[in-house]
């Protein structure tokens, strides 16, 4: 998959020619892909906030628009308490930093090996490849 991202660098494809850095490589974008999951329950999360702000902490069953019933199909929505959002929001912020913290460390070990490699690639190649996993 990596070399269907990376279609004319065929030194850098060369590069990764052992198990373990296609085991790093592979680690490295479940990890970005983590952050973008992490970052997604953010906004989710932070749209619970946003509703739950509107309603005044209003919780239970909540009246819809005659519309939105309709286009939902469904007379009524469920929220979540204030103090629940707030403890999953403080969950996922922790996450994220984690995420980063680790994708740093393999930031870091990346640009040693590309730097390693004869000639050397640039790292910078990888890391959008993998960004675009």
């Amino acid at each position: 998959m990596l070399s269907n991202v990376i279609k004319d660098d065929h030194k850098t494809i060369q590069a990764i020619n052992t198990n373990e850095k296609i085991r790093f490589l592979r680690e490295m974008t479940e990890l970005t892909n983590n952050l973008y999951y992490f970052d997604l329950q953010r906004q989710l999360w932070q749209e619970y906030h946003n509703m739950s702000s509107k309603e005044n902490g209003v919780l239970g069953h909540r009246q819809l628009s005659k519309s939105d019933a309709k286009e939902l199909n469904t007379c009524y929505m469920c929220g979540f308490p204030k103090h629940v959002i707030e403890k999953r929001q403080n969950t996922i912020v922790h996450q994220i930093q984690r995420t980063i913290n680790e994708l740093n460390q393999y930031l870091i070990q990346l640009n040693t090996w590309t730097t390693q490699c004869r000639p050397p690639i640039d790292p910078n190649i990888l890391s959008n490849a993998i960004n675009e996993f």
